[in-house]
Order: C-alpha cells, then structure tokens, then sequence
C-alpha cells in the first residue's frame, strides 16, 4: 500500500474513501428516518 502510483491501490483507497462517505450518509439518514417515525 505503500505506492500510490499504482492504479489499482488508489482505485482501492478511493474507493473506500467513498464507501464510507456513502455509508456515513446512509446510517445518518436512518438516524433521522428512525426518530420521524417515532413521533
């Protein structure tokens, strides 16, 4: 993991990056979903 010039390793740690971008996005909007529903 120590070379970023290769383009599957970045491809790989963007990637994720993303994924838990995504995945933060996601647990907040069943977060906010679970307490609407609630009242």
């Amino acid at each position: 993991m120590t070379e970023p010039s290769h383009p599957a390793a970045a491809a790989a740690a963007s990637n994720r990056e993303s994924n838990s971008r995504i995945l933060g996005k996601i647990s907040n909007f069943q977060q906010t979903n679970c307490r609407s529903s609630t009242i």
